[in-house]
């Protein structure tokens, strides 16, 4: 039996209405004041928060004496990510107003609030005007990059133009072969890419990092699988994967040269 032309129209009808709630509520945590800790005997902690208008993320990662911490902040305009060092010193950051990326942390901190929310463990936000205050965060970006508030501002207005015609050009850059694709996002080293202009601008390394993650067995950045947890921001999989996947990437003259030589002797 066949479904009518009524039952299609009101399965599709659902299902739409159930993506614009979702939707929204996902949104509306943005008006909410909260925080959610998490420390675990594996090494790491996490926070969760939202405050003002403000949503926000972040995980400290030890090992040992050594400890990496990574933060993600949006206002749902704008989304910084930051790295600091063991002495909390940046390390690296990045400013953007992808709507991809905001929507992706809006997700993350709304999933996390359900959770919480449904374990009755959420907190009230206090205390956390120093570590909510994207504009004292992207101010310190600018000045860790040299850049003076306007050439700031013209990057970000830039890179919003380049994202608003990237779906125009992607044909016509495949037919020409010129092909330019932007800096990824500095967290986005714990979430895979979503296609190719996710992607950084040498080839031949991202050719070695997604054959890498698809290893057969594999346990993501920052995760918990086989019940070990990786405290790295790389993917972990078999010792013949990673060997070759080291042996690339060390090759790169870059800050994440520490990062590798660490995961690879910790």
């Amino acid at each position: 039996m066949f479904p009518t032309p009524a039952l299609l129209l009101f399965l599709f009808t659902a299902h739409i209405w159930a993506g614009v709630v979702v939707q929204n509520q996902e949104d509306g945590i943005l008006q909410r004041n909260f925080s959610i800790k998490k420390t675990t005997s594996r090494g790491y902690s996490e926070l969760v928060f939202g405050l003002g208008g403000v949503i926000g993320w972040q995980r400290t990662v030890v090992k040992g004496n050594s400890s990496l911490r990574l933060l993600e902040v949006t206002n749902s305009s704008y989304i910084a990510q930051l790295i600091f060092s063991p002495s909390t010193q940046m390390v690296d950051c990045d400013v953007s107003n992808s709507a991809h990326q905001v929507r992706r942390l809006s997700k993350h901190v709304h999933s996390k609030y359900t959770k919480a929310a449904k374990h009755n463990i959420l907190h009230h936000g206090n205390g956390l005007n120093p570590i909510s205050n994207i504009t004292f965060w992207i101010e310190k970006c600018y000045t860790f990059h040299g850049m003076n508030l306007n050439e700031f501002q013209s990057t970000l207005r830039s890179n919003k133009a380049s994202s608003l015609t990237q779906s125009s050009d992607a044909a016509a850059e495949d037919i020409t072969g010129n092909e330019t694709r932007k800096k990824r996002g500095i967290v986005d080293l714990v979430y895979p890419a979503q296609n190719f202009y996710d992607l950084g601008e040498n080839k031949y390394t991202d050719r070695c990092c997604r054959a890498h993650d698809y290893c057969p067995d594999i346990i993501p950045a920052l995760s918990t699988k086989y019940n070990y947890f990786n405290f790295g921001l790389l993917t972990a999989s078999s010792c013949s994967c990673d060997r070759n996947f080291f042996i690339i990437l060390l090759q790169i003259s870059h800050f994440f040269q520490q990062i590798l030589s660490a995961e690879k002797n910790g």
